[in-house]
């Protein structure tokens, strides 16, 4: 999933005392937040729009989405209507995948500590 934010702030305390939402620590990143609802597991990553859409992986290896971010047509899923990122989006980024140092998954020290 895509969260369109300049940070996770709103997020993280939205989601902090809703019971329905466990999150994993160990996939607490600048870039991304990772939680399990209802034991299935959810992977959220920020996206920025200042001059186009862009995550920072790790807040600093910036990839840049095409525009438009998002496919023109909203589904249904769960009876609630959601956007879907572009099929090119989709590709380019795992396609490019490699370039966002995915190495770093693995560094305790690119985890975000919890507050």
């Amino acid at each position: 999933m895509l969260y369109r934010s300049e940070t996770f702030e709103e997020l993280d305390f939205k989601l902090r005392d809703n019971p329905e939402f466990e999150e994993v620590p160990l996939k607490r990143f600048r870039h991304k937040r990772a939680f399990r609802f209802y034991g299935t597991l959810c992977e959220i990553t920020l996206v920025q729009e200042r001059e186009g859409p862009f995550t920072l992986f790790w807040g600093d290896a910036p990839f840049w989405w095409d525009t438009p971010l998002l496919h023109g047509v909203i589904v249904e899923v769960g009876g609630e209507p959601t956007s879907l990122v572009s099929a090119n989006n989709h590709k380019r980024y795992r396609d490019l995948h490699k370039d966002t140092q995915p190495h770093r998954w693995r560094d305790p020290q690119a985890l975000e500590p919890y507050e």
